[in-house]
């Protein structure tokens, strides 16, 4: 399910987006969407030094937010879209 499906169905928190397929090809936008997330402070982790567990960042082309989560092994992010209902009541701060 896509993110506008899930919106327009009022589904308030889905057990699995899809994340636009815009972000395919485009390795460098997303790996500058991380580092957004980082310089912002939007992100948990588990201790200093320690990769964030969790990163929160909002497109900057469309009203949309992702969480990346860190997937273990390998060492990396899986990330996907969060609806409107979860951006507003599920994340640990308000993000810029």
């Amino acid at each position: 399910m896509g993110i506008e499906q899930a919106e327009a169905e009022k589904i308030k928190n889905p057990d699995c987006l899809i994340c636009p397929s815009k972000w395919i090809h485009r390795h460098k936008d997303v790996t500058k969407l991380l580092q957004n997330a980082l310089t912002a402070g939007t992100y948990v982790t588990d201790g200093p030094g320690i990769m964030p567990v969790r990163l929160w960042v909002r497109d900057p082309e469309e009203d949309i937010v992702y969480e990346a989560k860190l997937c273990e092994p390998p060492k990396g992010y899986k990330a996907y879209p969060l609806t409107s209902y979860q951006v507003a009541y599920n994340l640990p701060f308000v993000l810029p």
